[in-house]
């Protein structure tokens, strides 16, 4: 069945995530946020419309385009109208309007749940092993807990959990900060590839203590060329058929936004996903 926020079947989701007996990406937040995305950048590529894309998300892709073919339309409105298929019911005719409603409401969530907080996001670091390790040689190599473990790699199934499995040796593996750079200082062959962690606060304008004077003319030659810091890595994932539903044809990928999960995100992943 689907699993995950985003509700992937298993056989779409392998096509962005890795999903098997001891890993499954569809129940990591992150990795399969980025393999929904990449679902619906696909189905648009295909349906060349946005409101089709979302709803493929439930109909399929196959589904829409053949919607499309037998309404000679693309203009969702005209597919709820006119496209009579026993699959095409409330749940596929209603998708996008429902999306729109959980985008409003996410969007102004102080109006419809005053005094809601927002959970605080994630922060850590990204390390790809190098070769396949036991979750205690995590712990010790890293400094960590198996909850540090646990809370950031959701997609770690109880063979691993237990003990029994391996993490795979190129697995992105998230770990607190700090213990991204202890594993890869204790393990050769492993690299930290990404780190996600708190914005640094903005520094306050300068102010000139008189008014109307003091007042510099000009730029620095450090004002005119911007740095930028950009940290070297890769990190490896995939994802492509309707991910909500098990009628959905294999080829076509998957859907929307439905629900919001706080966190800070690094760079793109490529893994196999399904809903």
């Amino acid at each position: 069945g689907a699993a995950g926020i985003w509700q992937f079947m298993r056989s779409t989701g392998k096509k962005y995530m890795r999903i098997n007996a001891s890993v499954d990406e569809r129940r990591d937040p992150i990795a399969a946020t980025y393999a929904a995305a990449e679902y619906l950048r696909s189905a648009y590529g295909r349906l060349e419309s946005w409101p089709l894309a979302v709803t493929s998300y439930n109909h399929g892709v196959g589904g829409m385009m053949r919607g499309v073919q037998d309404v000679g339309s693309r203009h969702l409105p005209d597919l709820i109208e006119r496209y009579n298929s026993g699959s095409f019911g409330f749940a596929s005719k209603n998708f996008y309007a429902e999306f729109l409603a959980a985008l409003q409401i996410e969007r102004n969530f102080q109006r419809y749940f005053p005094g809601l907080e927002r959970e605080t996001p994630w922060y850590f670091e990204e390390v790809i092993p190098g070769k396949s390790l036991t979750l205690a040689e995590v712990m010790r190599y890293a400094e960590c807990s198996r909850e540090d473990v646990e809370r950031l790699n959701r997609s770690l199934l109880s063979p691993i959990m237990n003990g029994k499995g391996r993490i795979p040796s190129d697995m992105v593996l998230r770990l607190p900060a700090g213990a991204g750079k202890r594993l890869q200082a204790h393990l050769k062959g492993s690299a930290v590839v990404g780190i996600v962690e708190p914005p640094k606060p903005k520094p306050e304008p300068e102010r000139s203590s008189r008014k109307g004077k003091n007042k510099k003319i000009g730029h620095s030659s450090e004002s005119n060329s911007e740095k930028h810091t950009v940290q070297k890595g890769k990190s490896t994932r995939s994802r492509s058929s309707s991910p909500m539903s098990s009628a959905t044809e294999p080829s076509e990928k998957h859907q929307a936004t439905k629900k919001t999960t706080k966190a800070a995100v690094p760079h793109n992943h490529k893994k196999k996903a399904k809903r």
